[in-house]
């Protein structure tokens, strides 16, 4: 009965469905006094249902699934219920994230939150070996387990790693809108863990957004400062070591609008990030001009250092504040250095074998596309 839940599901490689599992926060009720109390107290109602979705999904070499996403208020997934912020359920119906494993036949083996009193959403989630990864953001205090960051905070974006056996958390770290130092908002990508079990993750940051400081972001080396005047927002890329201590941090971008979406490793550890831009940008290479409102790009960064190895605009050919294309979504395949992109755009766009063209030139459609490890 909820308006939105969260849903897993598995196919064959023929696209056949093998399993489905369907999770769902409980309603909020009400006392006749408009009190928040627990659904079935004597003459309550429920005022509203749960606001529940799926993120980001990965598996492991075992086919063992994990998956990024969100509720509100009180979830059950068949381990107990589990709140969005622990000791403060029904009073306080946060959006909270969960992070769920489930075996290669979708029994649940462990669920963990990281509450909030406030709202949070992961936006990826990444496994190797023996680690997980998650990005999100949101406003205000998150806890895991026995960590918690309490600072008061504009917009931020966190990073956690979890023990991909049990769930539990080894480091936390959030990024970004810090108040006291009236810091830039930050805003959740894509993450990524490297062989050793180091976590580069991947984002933007802004000074102009409602809940946005001014000041430079700081994710744990030198302040990082936007790229220009009269920026809107940049990108930042970020790499942690398998205990969460900053090993280096770098920031890109021109006088725009530069967003960062999604982020996958290399063999080698390098990053090779996905997003688009508005106007024109330089993401450590070459400028770099949208034809389109949002131009969609892929770029690689040095694994060891953050340095910019190659970046390369894709999408749209029709000049219009309109079309706005957008890459969401990357994946390489380490073993050949393959790399998968999709994401939509409007009317038409190259990727380097000749256009594509829309069905319908006004409206969005999706592409898919495959390149080499250069893009």
């Amino acid at each position: 009965t909820d308006n939105q839940d969260i849903f897993v599901a598995k196919y064959t490689a023929a696209g056949a469905l093998i399993w489905s599992r369907v999770y769902g926060s409980v309603p909020e009720c009400r006392a006749s006094s408009g009190a928040v109390v627990l659904c079935g107290t004597s003459g309550a109602v429920v005022y509203s249902h749960g606001d529940d979705g799926g993120e980001s999904v990965d598996i492991d070499t075992a086919g063992n699934i994990y998956v990024a996403a969100y509720f509100k208020g009180r979830i059950d997934v068949g381990l107990g219920p589990q709140d969005g912020y622990a000791g403060s359920y029904p009073s306080v119906q946060s959006s909270a994230a969960l992070v769920l494993r489930l075996s290669d036949m979708g029994a649940v083996s462990w669920s963990t939150v990281i509450e909030t009193p406030d709202q949070h959403r992961p936006t990826d989630i990444a496994v190797r070996g023996a680690h997980v990864a998650i990005t999100g953001g949101g406003t205000g205090r998150v806890r895991i387990g026995s960590l918690s960051v309490t600072d008061a905070t504009f917009y931020h974006a966190f990073a956690t790693a979890l023990d991909a056996s049990t769930g539990a958390a080894s480091w936390l770290r959030l990024m970004g809108g810090h108040v006291a130092r009236d810091e830039a908002g930050a805003f959740a990508g894509g993450i990524g863990i490297d062989a050793y079990g180091n976590v580069l993750v991947t984002g933007s940051f802004s000074v102009s957004c409602s809940y946005c400081g001014t000041g430079p972001l700081n994710l744990g080396g030198a302040d990082l400062s936007p790229s220009g005047a009269g920026n809107v927002q940049d990108i930042f890329i970020a790499k942690y070591s398998s205990a969460g201590a900053h090993l280096w941090s770098r920031s890109y971008g021109g006088v725009g609008r530069d967003g960062a979406s999604d982020l996958d490793l290399t063999a080698s550890g390098d990053a090779i990030i996905a997003g688009e831009f508005v106007g024109t940008t330089n993401l450590g290479g070459l400028s770099m001009t949208a034809t389109t409102g949002y131009g969609p790009y892929a770029a690689r960064y040095s694994g060891t250092t953050g340095a910019h190895m190659w970046s390369s605009r894709f999408g749209g050919t029709r000049v219009a504040s309109s079309s706005d294309d957008s890459l969401g979504a990357l994946h390489l395949d380490r073993a050949t250095d393959q790399l998968f992109i999709g994401g939509v755009f409007v009317h038409a766009a190259d990727f380097g074998s000749g256009p594509l063209f829309a069905y319908d030139v006004d409206e969005r459609d999706a592409f898919i596309a495959s390149l080499d490890a250069t893009a």
